[in-house]
């Protein structure tokens, strides 16, 4: 079950202390109680490389206040910010979306492993160099099979899709 989210401060309150640049993803403080950190970023880089920024006494990350500053919104709920090139500290504008759960945690570095133009959804590097591959409906499996090339398993994945109806 996902964790509930942390209510955030009214957009009004994030735009009046933040300034944002869509171009970087700095987030910079436009109001501080110690006025030599006006104008200073304003967050900090977890070990997992996320940037979180303390607000009200409690810790939000970067990527979700960003998404509230720009859309005046919170998340609805079910779904979250992804960060479309897996770089959890780059929360440039463009590489933020928002997800559902499943979505999101497809797009890890678990797997997506391969180079994106080649990462599939349902494609594994098993041992050996060979490739795994299986396709997932309502929480239901079935393997494909393991192929010795990337491009074997590429066209056996598409070749169930097809079978199943469906693709991604």
């Amino acid at each position: 079950m996902p964790r509930q989210l942390q209510e955030m401060p009214p957009v009004e309150l994030l735009r009046e202390r933040l300034d944002y640049n869509p171009e970087t993803g700095d987030l910079r403080w436009k109001v501080h109680r110690s006025p030599q950190r006006v104008g200073a970023i304003a967050t900090y880089t977890t070990g997992a490389g996320y940037h979180t920024l303390s607000l009200g006494g409690k810790t939000r990350f970067a990527h979700r206040v960003i998404w509230v500053i720009q859309t005046g919104e919170d998340l609805p709920p079910g779904m979250v910010i992804d960060h479309i090139n897996h770089n959890p500290g780059d929360n440039r504008l463009v590489n933020l979306r928002l997800v559902g759960y499943s979505e999101n945690a497809y797009n890890t570095a678990q797997n997506n492993n391969l180079t994106p133009d080649t990462s599939r959804k349902g494609i594994r590097q098993a041992g050996g160099g060979r490739w795994s591959v299986s396709i997932s409906l309502g929480g239901k499996t079935t393997y494909c099979g393991t192929y010795d090339t990337l491009p074997e398993a590429i066209a056996a994945r598409k070749k169930a899709e097809e079978l199943r109806g469906y693709g991604y």
